[in-house]
């Protein structure tokens, strides 16, 4: 699933060259959704995953902008994990696009960065959902399974009133991210404990032993005993 991700560190540049954060280690976003905060921690990226993975820097996340690529760690976008974060470096274009962003940029309108990435669908250590007691959520990530994006942007990457092609990546990260918010809370339900059906108690069986029956001879009654006769006298 491809995820996106804004922070509000600033895009700086110097002549051409463009310099910014697309990760930043350790701290909280905003909250997102509604509902939220993420935390990407230390270690969730090294170098060697950066330079393995296919890496494109649009303007404004828009793929038919681009701006520098490094492709498993060659090219004209350079990119190094330090102690802050995931830092990109590249020269504007000598193109209206390059001129573009360093005019926005040193007007102060374009400031935050962005990235996307992957998460393993198979690693449940990959990240943790934890429930905040108030109606909000907490998600850390302790390791991401690749990045595919950094861009300088104008606003976060799933803000509902950008462009058609990035609404339609924030939608692509809302299904992900919720559907990965619903497991968690699905697993933190209690299972529903079935009333058990009261039995009732069985009928006691009968003895397969029958009952001696009665001597077939009939016991003879005793005579009565004739009561004794007074003498005469």
């Amino acid at each position: 699933m491809r995820l996106y991700r804004s922070i509000g560190g600033q895009t700086t540049y110097e002549d051409r060259h463009i310099t910014g954060y697309a990760l930043i280690f350790d701290s909280p976003s905003e909250l997102l959704y509604g509902n939220f905060t993420e935390i990407i921690h230390r270690g969730a990226i090294d170098q060697e995953l950066v330079d393995s993975c296919d890496i494109i820097c649009y303007f404004n996340h828009e793929t038919d902008k681009v701006l520098a690529r490094s492709n498993k760690g060659k090219g004209s976008l350079t990119l190094t994990v330090d102690d802050t974060g995931l830092k990109y470096e590249f020269d504007a274009p000598n193109t209206a696009l390059g001129d573009e962003l360093l005019e926005y940029i040193k007007r102060g309108d374009l400031s935050q960065s962005s990235f996307g990435f992957t998460l393993d669908p198979d690693d449940e250590t990959c990240q943790k959902w934890i429930n905040n007691g108030d109606g909000t959520y907490t998600r850390e990530i302790f390791k991401i399974q690749s990045i595919f994006d950094v861009s300088p942007v104008f606003q976060p990457a799933y803000d509902s009133t950008s462009c058609t092609n990035k609404r339609n990546k924030s939608m692509l990260s809302l299904k992900s991210t919720l559907e990965d918010l619903l497991e968690f809370l699905k697993s933190q339900e209690e299972p529903e404990v079935k009333p058990t059906e009261r039995e009732e108690p069985e009928d006691p069986k009968e003895d397969p032993k029958e009952d001696p029956k009665e001597d077939p001879k009939e016991t003879p009654e005793e005579d009565p005993k004739e009561e004794p006769k007074e003498d005469p006298k």
